[in-house]
């Protein structure tokens, strides 16, 4: 087994501490990496059998790695996306255990891929050792709860949601009672009518809000994004902050005690939900809820409204080798006069060289609180805008393909990693950011900076592909006498704010002409949008789409 050199010593202060979730060595946190490792020795022995060990294991967060590899991953979870610079300098070094980078996932979680059995207990008391969790980021449980990249410092949040985001995290951290769910369970989290978690995809969605100066959340249920998607619906209009433990507890109750535990590909909340309806899955929710004894609730009300719109921000000019196209769209100001600053890694592969670097410019430059997001992206928080001209000249010498105006590429890891992949989706992630780049060096201020490309290496769209703008879903193809991969391209969708929108299929493409395809696509949208015309309703205009509704399952799509 590998040796252990000491990590730096922690320069997170009490305030970065009263914000994550856990801090290190959390009593909690500790607790599941002992059972993990109580579990492993017992296997090893002889005492537990395979399959209960392999039930322990995926609770902890490690899994097997695509047959017939011996090798495992181990996932990590930031709660709620938000990590002290600390920690991110523990994940970079806890790299020397795996393959030498990190990924990013979709729910704002840190993947370690090729790690051997026999080190999977040393990672887990490393990443303990800081206070981040692997237990429940896998298994039917609930897993890392997600929130909206600019969670508790966006200037259109109704309130901070983040405390009262980390006592629903704390108080359900492993909860042995909800451990053993039909399926799995996803919880995201919004602090506006914006909606950057995308709420309604989730099973349990909350939407931060103010009502008559108390802070509270509407609640949605039933989401979900896979080959059978769905959009969640008001369970509850609005919630008291301080009820939302009771209120939480009561649908995970309700789907423990009524969810499909026959029949593992319907056995997610969004098929109860559908089953029962709206209505009657709220009379049982509210049943439980009043039986436990929990604070008064508004059960049904009007939908929220969406986020008044983009503020306009006036960031710096002219900064040497950076896009200003960049600096507007991934330049934000926060709720106290500062700026976030975003910055992207295609497919969520990020070299550990680089997320050091990232943790010296949060302590440098910001508040040293960094977030990673949906979109495989990490946030720099609490940057004077005095400063931004000199983070943005270290970020552009060390870093220059960072400050490229270009879309996002988000990806799951797909094959070689994943026992259901079907294709190589994240390499085809980095293969497409680098033609996005190119392209983007040749047009440099592109509209096309604020799309988002999801890639997903099967039908179960973890990259979320089936609401993007573009997406890309990984199946495979017969040529001759061989297969081989090729990806549908689905086009139109939108997932942030409150009508989401699935996407349209149109053609199938070999793996190897993607990038040249979508080059060719974005190229002409780029040369004959009109003004402020997406790429759904040019698509649209040009007869690449049919002007169908494309609403889903639950409520309104679109």
């Amino acid at each position: 087994m590998a040796s252990r050199p000491a990590l730096r010593e922690s320069m997170d202060s009490p305030v970065d501490g009263t914000r994550v979730a856990f801090g290190a060595n959390d009593p909690l946190v500790l607790r599941s990496v002992a059972l993990y490792r109580a579990a492993l020795t017992q296997y090893e022995e002889g005492t537990l059998d395979g399959a209960n060990f392999r039930t322990v294991r995926i609770q902890a967060g490690v899994h097997l790695q695509r047959a017939p590899s011996t090798r495992y991953m181990v996932r990590i979870k930031a709660p709620y996306g938000l990590l002290t610079v600390s920690q991110l300098r523990a994940l970079a070094a806890a790299t020397r255990w795996a393959s030498p980078q990190l990924h990013l996932t979709t729910r704002q979680a840190v993947e370690f891929h090729d790690l051997s059995q026999e080190d999977t207990p040393a990672i887990l008391d490393e990443m303990a050792s800081v206070g981040l969790p692997g237990w429940e980021a896998g298994g039917n449980s609930i897993r890392n709860v997600t929130g909206c990249p600019l969670l508790g410092t966006c200037r259109w949040q109704a309130f901070d949601p983040v405390p009262a985001v980390r006592e629903m995290v704390r108080e359900f951290s492993a909860d042995p009672t909800l451990e053993h769910l039909p399926r799995k369970v996803k919880v995201g989290v919004s602090g506006c009518g914006g909606d950057c978690a995308g709420v309604r995809l989730q099973d349990i969605g909350c939407l931060a809000r103010s009502r008559n100066g108390a802070a509270g959340f509407s609640v949605y249920a039933g989401g979900g994004i896979g080959a059978a998607p769905r959009v969640g619906e008001l369970l509850a209009d609005f919630v008291p902050a301080s009820a939302m433990p009771s209120l939480l507890r009561a649908v995970l109750r309700t789907f423990d005690r009524l969810g499909n535990r026959q029949n593992r590909h319907r056995a997610r909340l969004k098929w109860l939900v559908g089953e029962m309806g709206m209505g009657e899955f709220r009379d049982v929710v509210e049943k439980e809820y009043l039986e436990a004894g929990g604070p008064p609730v508004d059960w049904v009300g009007e939908e929220p409204a969406p986020a008044p719109g983009a503020i306009a921000a006036n960031v710096p000019a002219n900064i040497p080798g950076v896009d200003q196209a960049w600096l507007q769209h991934r330049c934000q100001p926060e709720r106290d006069g500062r700026w976030a600053v975003t910055l992207a890694w295609p497919g969520g592969a990020v070299p550990p060289a680089a997320a050091t670097a990232m943790a010296d410019w949060a302590r440098s430059w910001g508040n040293g609180l960094v977030s990673i997001t949906t979109r495989q992206e990490i946030v720099l928080h609490g940057v004077d805008q005095a400063r931004l001209p000199q983070l943005f000249a270290q970020i552009a010498t060390e870093r220059p393909e960072q400050v490229i105006s270009c879309p996002r590429v988000v990806s799951c890891p797909g094959a070689p990693y994943c026992n259901l992949a079907i294709t190589r989706s994240g390499a085809l992630a980095q293969r497409l950011a680098t033609a996005l780049r190119d392209d983007a060096r040749a047009h440099p201020s592109s509209p096309l900076a604020e799309l988002t490309i999801r890639v997903a290496g099967c039908p179960h769209s973890c990259s979320h592909a089936r609401f993007a703008a573009v997406g890309l879903i990984g199946g495979g193809a017969r040529l001759g006498n061989r297969m081989i991969p090729v990806y549908t391209l689905f086009l139109g969708g939108q997932e942030d704010g409150l009508k989401p929108m699935t996407a349209a299929p149109t053609v199938r493409i070999p793996a190897k002409r993607v990038p040249e395809a979508l080059l060719r696509l974005l190229g002409e949208y780029r040369q004959t949008a009109g003004a402020d015309e997406s790429l759904a309703a040019w698509a649209i205009r040009r007869g690449i789409l049919a002007p169908a509704n494309r609403a889903v399952k639950g409520g309104e799509g679109g």
